[in-house]
């Protein structure tokens, strides 16, 4: 996964998350998701632990949005 798609947990002081969205609609609302995090390779890094393959994750802005906002599908 992008380095750009990870987000500091809110939950956990030393923790990290994502955001993934509820469904498949354009807005779409999102929330957060903790994930434990594995080792770097270049700009990407790998999940352990959080997600499954095929969960999408906002990888372009996940700095300047909040858990339950809607955000606009770019694909």
């Amino acid at each position: 996964m992008s380095l750009a798609a990870v987000v500091r947990s809110l939950k956990r002081p030393n923790g990290f998350a994502v955001f993934v969205p509820d469904g498949d609609g354009d807005p779409v609302r999102v929330h957060t998701q903790e994930v434990e995090l594995g080792g770097t390779y270049g700009n990407t890094i790998a999940v352990e632990q959080g997600l499954k393959a095929g969960d999408r994750v906002v990888t372009y802005g996940a700095t300047i949005i909040k858990d339950g906002e809607m955000v606009r599908v770019m694909r």
